[in-house]
């Protein structure tokens, strides 16, 4: 019965923190290390320690494993130079650096203590670093750079602790350690590719989405395991198998299985991140009161270690980047110093760190002292890099993603996406008749989606509506005049509960579908309120380009000539021409360009002020 107060407990907890973290805006895992730290004070908190193998084989795995579903295995192989730089380079190097000054700072502490202790300290904690970059508002690319190394550094420092504490027990020459290194990462990837397509089989033959979400969860386990067993990589085993089902999902899954799929996850992952750093907090009065050494000595070998692990990343980034340009002939310029040097400083140190000093054997040398240096690092990194890593990428002048563009991304895919339904629609009708009305409701479903995508890029200030945001609030207002008739029907024994359930579960789908568009339209009009007016990038057409009196009659000549219906309208800024826009049926602004070379359109909706240049495709 403890440890199931303890249990939620903790998780109400981290969800109060998480909660007050977001609403004044301070890092969430900060906060709940501190809030960890203070519940270690109380008396039943008293001689707390996580245990190794419930943060390594318990947590660490699903935690990575939903960490790996939402990322991009394309991305991933887009920049896997500089994923693998850090999560495999800059982590053998911070454990090769670390040592060495280490056992030269305190002779007392052999070499492969030492490297053990290097490679505990290497892996920045994933949850932290990415939280705090995606807050901030590092640009799309950096955020995927960090997001992949966060995917296999652990990987690479544990197999890296596994193979000095091998060397301090006198167990493996260098020859075998280089060999056991390279045997676990390629068996741990074979194993995880492995499971994800074995898996990915499995789920195909599931008809539900409820059992098909109970695979996933016991995906990174069945991953996890065996490679352990075998002594390969278990953490790599479980990033390769979230990788390859993620990159499978929309060819092996059902709409609905999706959906459970990504709640459920999200879900435990929001409360598996969230425990992982109150268990930090809760762990270091015990961990302190372990340490029986001088302070001198503590004091001496964490600062050694702290200053190491601080300067050994940004030399290591900055290096290999300049090393690239000056290899490749200048061919592949580096990234902006200023990405670099917010990547520099997101080196927070986590809960991994701990787990793995603490499942150091008991005969290692200084094991105490070892500890007490890995939980100097941890709250020195999380404290002094976490606190301003945020203001660094601001005083940098680091520009998130536009909003804007990726708009038109989105209106350009959902644009193609609604061409190619509206095609198939077309070859349904000729192949079997279907009655007007159901085609024009289709046609318009297709088209909707598209349209509060441009919508979006309109200034609201002006006053009034987009149509879609109109659509949205009326469609909520009828929704609940239906529940209130289904509760009083449910409740007048007039329709079973059963019945009044199913109804209801088809108006909770299309509400919180009408909930997403809505948070994302917020969250755009934030961004786009933020950046409004901007400075367009580097482009000379649109510098040049003058404004035309507006048109004399808003209507689109071609679709008229043709009998068609459009959706938007722009106008050419050369000659004034007015056309439909590209998500319209005759895109014919876009025809207007390639026929007579008119590079810049503007949009002459009511509220919008934007303009686009067809040749740079640069938005201003």
């Amino acid at each position: 019965m403890h440890e199931v107060s303890l249990v939620v407990g903790l998780v109400l907890t981290m969800v109060a923190v998480s909660t007050l973290g977001r609403a004044v805006r301070f890092p969430v895992p900060l906060l709940l290390v501190a809030v960890g730290v203070v519940g270690s004070l109380l008396p039943f908190a008293d001689d707390f320690r996580p245990r190794p193998d419930l943060v390594l084989v318990v947590l660490l795995p699903p935690i990575l494993y939903a960490a790996a579903l939402k990322s991009s295995a394309i991305d991933i192989r887009d920049e896997v130079g500089p994923i693998l730089s850090l999560s495999v380079g800059l982590v053998l190097a911070t454990t090769i650096v670390v040592g060495f000054a280490l056992h030269a700072a305190v002779p007392d502490i052999p070499l492969a203590a030492a490297m053990a202790l290097g490679a505990i300290v290497a892996p920045p904690d994933a949850v932290a670093a990415v939280a705090v970059t995606r807050r901030a508002g590092l640009p799309r690319r950096a955020v995927t750079v960090l997001e992949g190394e966060s995917l296999f550094n652990d990987a690479t420092a544990l197999v890296a602790l596994r193979v000095s504490v091998g060397a301090i027990a006198g167990s493996i020459t260098a020859v075998e350690a280089v060999g056991e290194f390279v045997g676990a990462a390629v068996g741990g990837a074979a194993i995880g590719l492995a499971v994800g397509l074995a898996v990915t089989f499995v789920r195909r033959q599931v008809t539900d989405s409820i059992g098909d979400t109970a695979i996933s969860l016991t995906a990174p386990f069945l991953a996890f395991i065996p490679a352990e067993q075998v002594h390969a990589s278990g953490i790599l085993a479980v990033v390769t198998t979230g990788l390859v089902l993620a990159h499978r999902s929309p060819v092996d899954q059902d709409a609905s299985g999706r959906l459970v799929e990504g709640a459920t996850w999200s879900t435990l992952a929001f409360v598996l991140e969230g425990t992982v750093f109150l268990l930090i907090g809760l762990g270091l009065r015990g961990v302190i009161a372990d340490v029986d050494f001088g302070i001198g000595e503590v004091a001496t070998a964490s600062l050694v270690v702290l200053a190491a692990v601080l300067l050994v990343r940004p030399l290591w980034i900055f290096g290999t980047n300049w090393l690239g340009t000056l290899v490749g002939g200048g061919r592949h310029p580096p990234p902006p110093w200023q990405h670099m040097a917010a990547a520099s400083w997101a080196g927070m140190r986590g809960v991994v760190s701990l787990a793995a000093a603490l499942s150091l054997p008991l005969d290692v040398p200084q094991r105490e002292l070892l500890i007490a240096v890995t939980v100097v690092v941890i709250v020195g990194t999380l404290g002094f890099q976490g606190l301003t890593l945020a203001g660094l990428i601001h005083r940098l002048g680091i520009r998130p993603p536009d909003p804007r563009d990726d708009a038109l991304q989105r209106a350009r895919a959902l644009e193609q996406a609604a061409q190619a339904a509206l095609a198939r629609l077309d070859e349904v009708v000729a192949a079997s008749p279907v009655p007007d009305p159901v085609v024009d409701a289709l046609r318009q479903v297709a088209e909707q989606r598209t349209v509060s995508t441009w919508e979006r890029l309109g200034d609201r200030s002006s006053g009034g509506d987009p149509p879609t945001v109109t659509y949205r609030r009326v469609r909520r207002e009828m929704m609940r005049a239906e529940r209130q008739i289904l509760l009083r029907l449910r409740n007048q024994g007039e329709v079973d509960d059963e019945v009044v359930r199913s109804l209801q579960h088809e108006l909770d789908l299309e509400e919180a579908l009408l909930s997403q568009f809505e948070e994302a339209d917020i969250a755009a009009d934030e961004e786009l309120r933020e950046v409004r007016p901007t400075r367009p990038r580097a482009c000379r057409h649109l510098e040049e380009a003058s404004t035309p009196p507006p048109p004399d009659v808003l209507a689109c000549p071609d679709c008229l000539r043709l009998g068609w219906k459009w959706v938007h309208l722009r106008q050419c800024l050369a000659c004034g021409q007015v056309g439909c826009c590209a998500s319209s049926r005759g895109r014919h602004a876009e025809a207007h360009w390639r026929d007579r070379d008119h590079p810049v359109m503007r949009s002459i909706e009511r509220g919008e002020a934007w303009r686009w240049c067809y040749v740079d495709r640069v938005l201003g």
